[in-house]
């Protein structure tokens, strides 16, 4: 088989030898092939601070830690969130059961869930995730479970 790679070559070794944070490749399909170049710098994934994983909360204070792990609350909860590169961050959005509820565009990252969780079927459960998105539209997620009374 053809090695067809050898017609980027040129390119690819005059590129890396100038900036270290570019990558280039290429992808063959059939006849054609495409060529493609990005900024090597990784974009990382939001970390939430605030609820701890296995705490359990009254009223947005940290009380003690659960046996079996689980996060819990009583009442309203402040979700806080780090990026390690708040510069490439476009905004951070908050989503509660699939439903989004804030979206901030500059740090603090920090939403405060005070409305009250609708009770129906005993549903207490609940998972709450954070979307970070850059300035090219790339996401990263993060997520907690917890459960949440009142």
């Amino acid at each position: 088989m053809e090695n067809r790679n050898h017609k980027y070559e040129k390119i690819y070794n005059i590129i890396n030898s100038v900036n270290d944070d570019v990558y280039i490749g290429s992808t063959w399909a059939a006849d054609y092939g495409i060529l493609y170049a990005f900024n090597g710098k990784k974009f990382e994934n939001p970390v939430i601070v605030k609820p701890k994983l296995g705490k359990t909360y009254i009223f947005d204070h940290e009380m003690w830690s659960t046996i079996n792990g689980d996060t819990r609350c009583l009442g309203k909860i402040t979700i806080e969130v780090f990026h390690p590169d708040p510069a490439n961050v476009s905004r951070i959005e908050f989503w509660v059961d699939g439903a989004k509820q804030c979206e901030l565009t500059s740090p603090p990252y920090i939403w405060t869930w005070t409305n009250r969780t609708k009770i129906s079927h005993f549903r207490f459960a609940h998972s709450i995730t954070v979307v970070a998105v850059n300035r090219t539209g790339m996401k990263k997620y993060a997520g907690i479970s917890l459960w949440r009374f009142f």
